[in-house]
């Protein structure tokens, strides 16, 4: 299998494809890891932020997916044992079994499905009109940071205060 999904990461359709033999494998990880790196490619060349999003959140999906697989096969070891130490050890020792990089990649993906969730978000704010939620939502973004460019981020805030001054709400801004 591994000959065939090296074979396939040439193109993002086939690199789709890969992700989909490993999920019906139950290599989870391996599929996650794959949509992860993709999406950090992505982002590098400044793709759209829905398609990073979605990447993230597909990335992120098959990581839950991996440990609800990883749940049910300790869930049935340990009612034939009837041991809570035994499912205790088999936490450990999957989280051992992990690399440094899957150990990275793990917390960051949701993270990152949530920064450009944020980031779409407050555009739609300022494009409606609702200027006060918008700047709260981009304020939420500067804590996220490492996913979206700061400059990004920085040129969302500075339009929303040039959009606040000229619709003269930014009296209630500033007092909150």
């Amino acid at each position: 299998m591994g000959k065939c999904v090296g074979e396939m990461n040439e193109s993002s359709e086939r690199t789709l494809v890969a992700v989909q033999l490993y999920r019906r494998a139950g290599r989870f990880i391996d599929g996650a890891r794959i949509v992860y790196r993709m999406a950090e490619e992505e982002r590098k060349k400044t793709a759209r932020c829905l398609r990073l999003k979605k990447l993230y959140v597909l990335a992120a999906l098959l990581i839950e997916d991996h440990y609800r697989q990883f749940n049910v096969e300790i869930a049935e070891k340990s009612a034939a044992d009837l041991k809570t130490t035994t499912a205790l050890e088999k936490l450990l020792e999957e989280d051992c079994n992990l690399s440094r990089e899957d150990a990275r990649m793990i917390p960051r993906v949701w993270k990152a499905a949530q920064a450009y969730h944020f980031f779409m978000l407050a555009q739609r704010q300022l494009f409606q009109g609702d200027y006060f939620a918008a700047m709260t939502t981009s304020f939420s973004l500067v804590e996220l940071g490492t996913y979206i460019d700061p400059i990004e981020i920085y040129t969302l805030i500075g339009k929303l205060f040039y959009w606040c001054v000229r619709d003269a709400s930014l009296l209630t801004i500033i007092r909150v």
